[in-house]
């Protein structure tokens, strides 16, 4: 999928399903709300059967419950959409979707407990509940997905640091098709709690029809994120690949050859930067620095190899003193962002080069 492609699913998910604008939001589909909602504590219709058989207090008592389960599990759908708010990359922890999933699971239960005593106006309730648990199912399944995510990029960045490149170019792959997943999944979860209506939403304390849209924001504005790094991520893997040529070189001493591979590399780490660049504007305010900061250490290489080429023609042509002082210059450069994928670049050249 093209990334531009990935930003207008991203964007469609955002504008047209979930925003807080008034077209398109939860709850407010006019065919979705032709169905009244009734207060479960009375029941609306309560005779459904003739049979003696409805019991409105007990499936009011149930109800109540699965909301209190489902309102557990929105708290801390909250709590985990704060806590990814404006942070690095590889600072991220685990997403734990494991309590969504529980709760989701025990609300599920109630009104299974709840549909065979509930009266007609109570099984409206129920069958929302329901449409609205297996929104959070999914939302908990992004979380999951946020996880794998995370996981193969510090993968790559274990690759990258340890000059393993195969196996950071199969973390790029599992980036990419993990993104592409959860992505899915997050717009399923988004059509599934548009068919929610507004009066249900009301019965569940902590979720208004904004409170949802807003944390549903939050959700897509980490995955924006995760798609904007996604390509400079594999153009940089492919600047490192040329790179650990070089460093390889060096240490058998085979300058030349050192020097066609960091100049291989400069295409690549350029387009990273660019990759970066094009779309930092396009992520949340909050996300933005992280993406810099990525622009930044893809840049910081593209200068500091530019100079460590020229060093190593000078020592190649038998001109030490400005291969030193290319050196320095180069250490000058390098180290000037706040991280860099790659790692102790001057000391591989400086050791066994100059």
């Amino acid at each position: 999928m093209k990334r531009r492609e990935f930003f207008n699913i991203i964007g469609g998910v955002a504008v047209t399903g979930v925003t807080i604008s008034t077209a398109g939001c939860l709850g407010s589909d006019d065919d979705d709300q032709n169905t009244p909602v009734v207060d479960p504590s009375t029941g609306g219709d309560s005779d459904v059967d003739g049979n003696g058989s409805v019991d409105i207090e007990q499936a009011a008592e149930y109800i109540e419950t699965a909301e209190e389960e489902l309102n557990e599990a929105t708290e801390h759908i909250d709590n985990e959409v704060r806590s990814f708010d404006g942070v690095t990359l590889d600072g991220l922890g685990s997403f734990n979707s494991s309590v969504i999933h529980e709760h989701r699971e025990n609300a599920v239960r109630v009104l299974d407990e709840a549909e065979p005593v509930a009266s007609e106006g109570q099984q409206v309730m129920i069958d929302e509940l329901r449409t609205f648990s297996d929104g959070l199912e999914l939302i908990g399944g992004v979380f999951d997905g946020f996880d794998r995510i995370i996981t193969s990029y510090k993968d790559l960045e274990e690759g990258v640091r340890s000059h393993e490149i195969g196996a950071a170019r199969n973390a790029v792959d599992t980036y990419r098709t993990e993104l592409e997943e959860t992505t899915t999944t997050f717009g399923n979860a988004r059509d599934i709690l548009r068919n929610v209506s507004e009066e249900a939403l009301e019965e569940l304390s902590l979720f208004t029809p904004g409170y949802l849209n807003s944390r549903i924001v939050g959700i897509d504005e980490t995955l924006s994120l995760f798609a904007s790094l996604e390509f400079g991520l594999e153009d940089f893997v492919n600047g490192a690949d040329h790179y650990v040529d070089a460093v390889t070189a060096v240490r058998n001493g085979e300058l030349v050859t050192a020097g066609t591979a960091l100049s291989e590399s400069l295409p690549y780490f350029n387009d990273a930067q660019l990759e970066f660049a094009e779309f930092e504007d396009e992520v949340a305010v909050t996300y933005q620095p992280e993406v810099q900061r990525f622009k930044c250490f893809a840049g910081e290489n593209v200068e500091t190899f530019s100079i460590l080429i020229e060093g190593i023609e000078a020592e190649v042509n038998g001109d030490g003193s400005t291969g030193t002082t290319k050196l320095m210059e180069a250490s000058q450069v390098y180290g000037t962002c706040r991280y860099n994928l790659l790692e102790g670049v001057i000391e591989e050249f400086e050791e066994d080069l100059f």
